[in-house]
């Protein structure tokens, strides 16, 4: 059913004009039928006439509906499924919802949800093989749990070259991204890292643009009200409403004026996280 709706906002200025031709032509057959009924000398003609003009309405007052149907779709059902799908269930609401570890991929840095570096014991101590053992008066059963860890970020190569992100002579970058990178693969939830920041700087934004979303943009994870001048945290979101498939991943930058001021748009991968081996717990051995 989104498929539906994305596909007639898509084609909504197509449907517009074929909406207007059907009512242009049967506004010209009542016309004629009216000429026709001033011209008619027996029942029959006038008959004839009459049924044509109230073909010609019927046919307009349908033309005129489905013009008005095309753009509640596109202004107002569109819009709304749209938002839906990026703020419904599964999207970020806090810090606590976002636990995800990536690997910067120009640092080779390890960094926790904050965007603080770690370091890798930390991140591989809690994915030791555990054992548990049962006193050594009594007979029992060993269980041994092997957890896997997030797997590191991955860069497709090949990917189309990102669009905006490059710092004008002399200045600085107004966006940036680092995290993600273009071609990135991503899973379940991200921090985003990088730039945003331009003169006279009133807010930034997350934007994305996929198969789910209908190949249009989408803002998401609402707007950020603090620049960011050398590369640091600038969001954490989750992507668990977004099926998997090539994304673009675009930070917007905007002045007081609410205007464009510096995006950075890259090509992201969208895949679900690997599944983690569940531990099963064994029936404990009867003591003989």
């Amino acid at each position: 059913m989104n498929q539906i709706v994305f596909l007639v906002e898509n084609l909504a200025m197509g449907f517009y004009l074929f909406g207007a031709l059907i009512i242009l032509v049967n506004l010209r057959g009542w016309m004629l039928s009216r000429r026709d009924l001033g011209l008619a000398e027996f029942a029959l003609e006038r008959d004839l006439a009459r049924r044509k003009q109230a073909r010609s309405i019927t046919w307009t007052l349908f033309a005129i509906e489905f013009v008005l149907a095309v753009f509640a779709t596109s202004r107002v059902v569109a819009p709304t499924v749209r938002a839906d799908m990026v703020s419904g269930p599964g999207a970020a609401s806090g810090p606590e919802l976002v636990i995800f570890q990536t690997l910067a991929p120009n640092q080779a840095t390890l960094v926790n949800a904050q965007g603080t570096p770690i370091d890798r014991t930390q991140l591989d101590a809690p994915f030791q093989t555990l054992t548990a053992k049962p006193p050594e008066d009594s007979v029992g059963v060993i269980a041994t749990a092997t957890l896997a860890p997030t797997p590191p970020s991955t860069i497709i190569p090949g990917a189309p070259a990102p669009i905006g992100c490059d710092a004008q002579a002399g200045q600085p970058p107004g966006a940036m991204l680092e995290i993600p990178a273009n071609g990135q693969v991503l899973y379940e939830a991200i921090t985003v890292r990088g730039i945003a920041s331009v003169q006279n700087f009133a807010r930034y934004k997350f934007e994305i643009s996929g198969p789910s979303t209908g190949g249009n943009f989408a803002p998401y994870g609402g707007d950020k009200t603090q620049p960011v001048r050398e590369v640091g945290v600038l969001g954490q979101i989750s992507l668990l409403p977004f099926d998997t498939g090539e994304y673009q991943f675009k930070l917007a930058v905007f002045d007081a004026n609410d205007q464009l001021r510096a995006s950075c748009t890259v090509t992201v991968y969208l895949r679900r996280h690997p599944p983690t081996p569940t531990p099963i717990t064994p029936t404990p051995t009867p003591i003989r």
